[in-house]
C-alpha cells in the first residue's frame, strides 16, 4: 500500500515539475490554432464577410465569382465617425468614435479596400 501511495505521489511530483520547468509556452493558444485554420479555409470574420458582400454586390459578381474574392488583410481601427470616416460633402456622420476594420480585398488582379464598424453592419469602399 505504501508502494502505491509512494508511486502516485512521485508521478505527480513529476506531473508539476513538468509543467513548472517546461511551462505551456509552447502549446499554440486555440486562438491561433482558430486562425491559421480560418485563414487556410478562407472563414471570414462578420466584417470581413460584409466587406466581400459589398464588393460582389459592387461589382455584380456570380456567387462563384464572389467566392474567388481573397481576403488580403483586415486590420482593426477606430473610425472617426458614423460614415468610418468617408463622408459625403451633404451627408450628416455621427460624432461619435467608431471601432471597426480596414479591409483590403482583391479580386481580378485589383485590390480594394473597404472600412466595416466592429460587426460589418455600417461598410463603406475607399
Amino acid at each position: 500500500m505504501k508502494k502505491m501511495v509512494f508511486t502516485v505521489l512521485a508521478i505527480l511530483v513529476g506531473f508539476l515539475l513538468y509543467f513548472l520547468l517546461v511551462g505551456t509556452n509552447n502549446v499554440p493558444s486555440e486562438n491561433v490554432i482558430n486562425q491559421d485554420l480560418a485563414s487556410e479555409l478562407q472563414i471570414f470574420s462578420p466584417a470581413e464577410q460584409a466587406a466581400v458582400n459589398y464588393l460582389s454586390q459592387e461589382l455584380n459578381l456570380t456567387n462563384e465569382q464572389k467566392d474567388t474574392i481573397e481576403l488580403i488583410n483586415s486590420a482593426q481601427q477606430t473610425w472617426p465617425n458614423g460614415c468610418l470616416g468617408l463622408a459625403s460633402p451633404d451627408e450628416f456622420c455621427t460624432n461619435a468614435l467608431v471601432e471597426g476594420f480596414e479591409i483590403e480585398l482583391e479580386y481580378n488582379d485589383q485590390k480594394y479596400t473597404v472600412r466595416t464598424d466592429e460587426d460589418g453592419s455600417i461598410v463603406r469602399a475607399e
